[in-house]
C-alpha cells in the first residue's frame, strides 16, 4: 500500500521520486557547489551565536602585570585585579577545566562537509573557543567552557539574563588594586578583606617601575576584624 504525494512539482510514488532524483542528480550537485562557499561563509558567521546559547566562556589571564590589560579591563588603571587559586577543583577537571588559549594566525574555518555531530565538528567547536589572534597574545589568557544550563541566573539591570559561578572565599588569593585606584575603592576592598573569611588573601598596590615601562606591587597591611562575644577577652 502507498500514498501518492505531490512535493515541489512532483506527483508520483516514491520509487518514481527515486529514479527522478538519480537523474537530475547532476544538476542539483552543480547548484550545490556553487552555493556551498557562500553557505561556509554564513555558518562562520553564526555558529558562534549558536554555541553562545547553550555554552558561556569564562576568561581569565595568567598574569596581573601587563600595563595594556590595565588600560583596557580594570578603568584605565583605576579598578582592581584578583587573583585565584589555580588548584581550584572547578578549574582542574580532567576534560573542561581550565585551559591556555592557543594564539593563531589564521582563523579557525569551518567546513560545511563535516557530518553533523561528528569528531570534526567537534573539534572545530573546541579549536573555535580556546584559538584567539595571535596580537592578543600578552594577555596569556586561559578560557574554560560551561554549560549554561547547570548555573545560577538572575535578570541583570539591562533585562539580559545573567549566569553565574559561585566563588568560595578560600579560592580567592589577592587583590592587587591599580596604581589610580581612589582612596574610596580601597577603603570598600579592605573593610571586605578584614572578614575573617578573607585572612588570607594578599592585598598589594600597582605602582610604575622607577626607570622601565612595567608594573611592581607593593603588599598593603590589613587588619583583620575580631569579633568578641560576652565572656571573651
Amino acid at each position: 500500500m502507498f500514498v501518492d504525494q505531490k512535493v515541489a512539482g512532483f506527483s508520483g510514488n516514491f520509487r518514481q521520486f527515486k529514479k527522478q532524483l538519480k537523474k537530475a542528480r547532476p544538476t542539483i550537485v552543480s547548484a550545490l557547489t556553487t552555493k556551498m562557499p557562500e553557505v561556509n561563509t554564513h555558518l562562520q558567521e553564526v555558529y558562534p551565536d549558536n554555541v553562545s546559547h547553550e555554552h558561556g566562556v569564562l576568561c581569565m589571564s595568567a598574569r596581573r602585570d601587563s600595563i595594556i590589560m590595565w588600560g583596557h579591563y580594570c578603568d584605565s588603571h583605576r579598578g582592581m585585579v584578583i587573583g585565584f587559586d589555580a588548584g581550584w577543583e572547578i578549574f582542574q577537571q580532567p576534560i573542561k577545566g581550565l585551559r591556555k588559549v592557543n594564539y593563531v594566525r589564521e582563523r579557525v574555518l569551518w567546513n560545511t562537509s563535516w557530518a553533523p555531530g561528528g569528531s570534526k565538528e567537534r573539534a572545530y567547536s573546541e579549536q573555535l573557543i580556546f584559538s584567539k589572534n595571535d596580537e592578543w597574545k600578552y594577555e596569556c589568557e586561559l578560557r574554560q567552557l560551561f554549560t549554561l544550563s547547570g548555573l545560577p541566573q538572575r535578570i541583570l539591570e539591562n533585562g539580559s539574563k545573567g549566569y553565574f559561578l559561585p566563588i568560595p572565599p578560600k579560592v580567592i588569593v589577592s587583590v592587587s588594586l591599580g596604581m589610580r585606584c581612589s582612596r574610596e575603592l580601597e577603603e570598600r576592598v579592605r573593610s571586605i578583606l578584614r572578614n575573617a573569611r578573607f585572612s588570607h588573601v594578599k592585598l598589594d598596590r600597582a605602582r610604575l617601575h622607577d626607570h622601565d615601562f612595567a608594573l611592581e606591587f607593593d603588599t598593603i597591611q590589613t587588619e583583620i576584624l575580631r569579633l568578641r562575644t560576652r565572656g571573651q577577652t
